[in-house]
This record gives C-alpha cells, structure tokens and sequence, in this order.
C-alpha cells in the first residue's frame, strides 16, 4: 500500500512542477481572462467547421455535419452502463465504471464531473471544496438509466432484495469529489455490480491506469442537453488528443459569484464536438478504458478531466485507498 501511496505522491508531484513551469504563461491568460464560450463545431476529420457555416448550424445538422453522432441504444452495448446525473435538477451525464480487480459483489461506482455534484441546491462545489467519503442525503443526487430496467433492490427493513423496475437510483454515498485541481467524481450505489443485471458478458468500463498522449483516438461520450441542442439520445464523438494544458479559471467565466479561483491541472484538450449537458461524461481511448470525464469549453475547444490521480489510488482489487485519496485532497487544499 506504501508503495502505491508514493507512486500516487509522485505522479501528483510531477504535475506541480509542470505546473510551475508554465505559470507565467497561466498569469498571462488569467489576466485577459479564460471565457468558458460555447465549443466549436468539428467534422468527422476533426477540422472546425468554417465560420460561415458553424454560426448558422442549425440543431437538427449537429449529428450530420460534426464529429458529434447519435447512438442508438440497445442491451448490449456500453451505453447501457451510462446515464443522466442529476444533483438538485442540475443536468449532467455519468455512468457507472470499475476499478482494476473490481468484484460483481462490489457496490457500483458511477463516475461524473466534479462540476456535477452539487451539495446544496444550485451550487458548484468550491475552490478547495473537497470531499472523501462523504454520505449523501437521500434524495439529493440521482443516477439515471436511459430506460427503465430489472434490478435488484434491497428492502431497507427486511435488508432482503427483491426485482424491481426502475430507471433512476438514488446515490448513496461520496467516494471522491472536487472541482478543484481535477474535475471529476466518483458516487456508490446501494446496488453492486451484479444487482444491475447485465447480459451475460457485458462488463461495466474499466479505469485505465496508464496516462493518455497526445495524438491518441479518443471517444467522448453525454447526453446534450442545453438550449439549443437536446436529446434523450446518447451522443458519441471520436477525435484526438491535441494537447494537455493547465489553467486558471475566474468562477464568473462558469457562472459563480465568490472571489476566488480555480486550477485546472493537466486538462486535456480535444478536437471532439461536445455541448451542455454532456459534462461528466465517459472519455474513452481506444481500448475502451476509461481514461477521462467531459469537463469544460474553453475558446471553443474541449477539455477532459484526466482521472489518472484516481487511478493511481487503486489497490489492484476493485478498491480506491483511502489514504491515497486523503493525500490527494491534502494536496488541493494545500495548493496555491
């Protein structure tokens, strides 16, 4: 366990000296300040659309002239472990995941942005508002399926499970959360893994524990679902990795009032076609692991959240280590 917490210290510390070696340039555009805008359109070669054409797209030609596609849905398809997330009304997508070594008997993990949990209703999580391993009161966030299924479901008094039809499952519990440093979130549900009932092979994502390049193919995955284009349709995109860079962002660029400010770390940036309501939402590389979450748009291109600090937490048997996750919250109160 020492081992892996100092391998997890390490990785941690590489990004702060990455950081340092850029932030003269992250002063410069927290200066002129970062605009949280809406994204660019990008063809399936992963090229902008033109100006003329991207100013008058209309909602209807998002999945015919971008790289963004509809995804049919069926029982036997990854899609089916991915659904809406929903703190206090408040949109995103999410979807459930395991951990190397992870168990069928093991409570479910569902993996979203940061941004996406909310604690008290209407309000993002706080620079430096982290949680680890935090109860959640009933009601407050709910996973979502994309169609009702068959599940098993315990009786909170008999503690005995019965089937039950359903489509929306009440979370349980914080594993990790933070919109600070890294934007992402891991949630438990009282069912495990087998209670979910899958077809017979279909396996929940895996997280990846090697860090994605740039140049690497990548799907992102959401459910759009903003002013101008919504849909009960899972949207995939595919493109690449075009760089990893790190940020300060002002909270009045993502709609907050206090006076203080993000880090963004190691934030990747890609030629993917990504709208509201798709935040949180699966990236995945080319062998289908998870290797990010939707995070932010930032002059027009799109950014994920890499969930490599968290996969540096695991313990090789389906478990996160709690004083790796510990560390990690340490380190972004600690930051400057």
């Amino acid at each position: 366990m020492k081992s892996l917490i100092n391998f997890f210290v390490n990785q941690m510390n590489s990004l702060v000296v990455n950081f340092f070696k850029t932030k003269f340039y992250l002063a410069i555009i927290f200066f002129f300040g970062i605009q949280i805008s809406e994204a660019q359109y990008f063809d399936d070669t992963g090229n902008s659309l033109p100006e003329q054409e991207s100013c008058c797209l209309r909602s209807e030609e998002i999945p015919h002239k971008t790289n963004l596609k509809v995804v049919k849905m069926s029982s036997d398809n990854p899609f089916e472990w991915a659904g809406e997330i929903r703190a206090y009304d408040y949109p995103c997508t999410g979807g459930v995941f395991a951990l190397p070594g992870y168990k069928p008997t093991d409570r479910a993990l569902v993996l979203t942005a940061g941004h996406c949990v909310h604690i008290i209703k209407h309000t993002h999580l706080k620079p430096k508002e982290v949680y680890v391993d935090q109860l959640l009161k009933p009601n407050t966030i709910f996973f979502s399926f994309p169609r009702d299924r068959k599940l098993w479901v315990e009786d909170p008094i008999t503690q005995k499970k019965f089937l039950s039809s359903m489509s929306h499952i009440d979370l349980k519990r914080i594993i990790f959360a933070s919109f600070d440093f890294v934007d992402f979130a891991v949630l438990e549900m009282n069912q495990t893994y087998a209670d979910l009932i899958y077809p017979e092979g279909q396996l929940p994502p895996i997280l990846s524990t090697e860090p994605s390049k740039i140049g690497e193919n990548i799907r992102v995955y959401g459910i759009p679902n903003n002013s101008f284009y919504k849909s009960a349709f899972f949207h995939q995109a595919e493109c690449k990795i075009l760089s990893k860079e790190n940020y300060y962002t002002k909270p009045k660029n993502v709609g907050l009032d206090w006076d203080s400010k993000y880090i963004s770390v190691d934030s990747t940036r890609t030629n993917c076609t990504m709208v509201g309501g798709m935040s949180g939402g699966y990236v995945r590389n080319s062998l289908g692991q998870l290797i990010g979450v939707n995070s932010f748009i930032v002059d027009g291109f799109t950014y994920f959240s890499p969930i490599l600090p968290l996969a540096n937490c695991t313990d090789g048997s389906g478990k996160l280590i709690p004083e790796c996750l510990k560390k990690l919250k340490d380190l972004i109160l600690s930051w400057e």
